[in-house]
């Protein structure tokens, strides 16, 4: 049994969630497509304030 499937919507991998990524990944919001974003940590730091710790 075979299922008929529409167009196969397009995949985005974001490798990596700093500024860049996480950019892309609002960038590509309102796209039609399907967005993974990938990082080590499941966290964001922004580094320019951690001197202040």
């Amino acid at each position: 049994m075979s299922e008929s499937r529409g167009p196969a919507r397009p995949r985005v991998v974001v490798l990596g969630g700093g500024f860049a990524g996480i950019g892309a990944v609002r960038k590509l919001k309102d796209v039609d497509v399907d967005v993974v974003l990938v990082d080590k940590h499941d966290y964001h730091t922004f580094q320019p304030l951690l001197y202040q710790v």
